[in-house]
């Protein structure tokens, strides 16, 4: 963004992210770890889908993405054009 000189999209951006309704960061306990090889594994996932996996069945949340790795999932995925906000 900053090479593109886009500096009010990027401060819009972060506007977003730390305003009210914002993102929130969530992580998956170390005693959680171990299933990343599990899952990894069994769905051919690379660590940071793995993660991403067990986080949103863990904190019972919808994996919103554009990757086709989570296709393989029992769960899916939806992608931005797939969800309405409210």
């Amino acid at each position: 963004m900053f090479r593109g000189k886009k500096t009010s999209t990027f401060q819009q951006l972060i506007n977003d992210m730390l305003g009210p309704g914002g993102i929130n960061i969530i992580r998956i306990p170390p005693t959680n770890l171990p299933e990343l090889q599990t899952v990894a594994n069994e769905y051919n996932l690379d660590f940071d889908d793995a993660y991403q996996y067990i986080a949103a069945k863990k904190f019972n949340l919808t994996l919103i993405s554009f990757d086709s790795d989570f296709n393989q999932t029992p769960e899916g995925k939806k992608t931005p054009s797939n969800i309405t906000m409210s």
